[in-house]
């Protein structure tokens, strides 16, 4: 700790000072590698933690008005994905990339009108999610304010 003593509104505070740390990269200095463990991208070396780990299993969602629709909906209503029951709050016509566990899940989307809080156009889909694999799905709803976002996949590989 320095001895220096510095000022702020009227309170005399002791500074300390940070000393900096080396940056590392897992518990080995970043850089100190070999050229042949780093990726391609960035020159970069893979996390020890991430070397030889599993394929994480991904659903991309992607909710779209229909185009008679659209007009109302893109500035009042908000979109949103549920699956097996976590909320997550999506954007129109983005893609929204969910990491799940092998299995079964329940995909619903729906919308949700600026300022309340009632879940409109509930669209459901089972998927099952197969080791290594990644599913897209697309939900969109029909022609009529009233109509669900009916979700469908579009495809399921790795």
């Amino acid at each position: 700790m320095r001895t220096s003593v510095f000022s702020v509104f009227g309170v005399h505070l002791p500074h300390r000072s940070v000393t900096k740390r080396p940056t590392t990269h897992g518990n080995v200095p970043f850089g100190s590698r070999p050229a042949a463990a780093r990726s391609a991208a960035g020159g970069r070396a893979p996390c020890p933690s991430t070397i030889g780990r599993l394929k994480e299993m991904k659903i991309s969602v992607t909710v779209s008005p229909h185009w008679v629709n659209a007009w109302v909906l893109l500035p009042l209503a908000r979109p949103f994905v549920q699956v097996d029951g976590a909320e997550h709050v999506a954007r129109w016509d983005h893609t929204q990339v969910l990491s799940v566990d092998a299995g079964e899940h329940i995909v619903e989307t729906f919308i949700r009108y600026k300022g309340f809080h009632a879940k409109l156009g509930i669209g459901t889909l089972k998927v099952e999610v197969h080791q290594g694999e990644d599913v897209e799905i697309a939900a969109r709803n029909g022609w009529a304010n009233h109509m669900p976002f009916v979700p469908k996949l579009v495809h399921t590989g790795a």
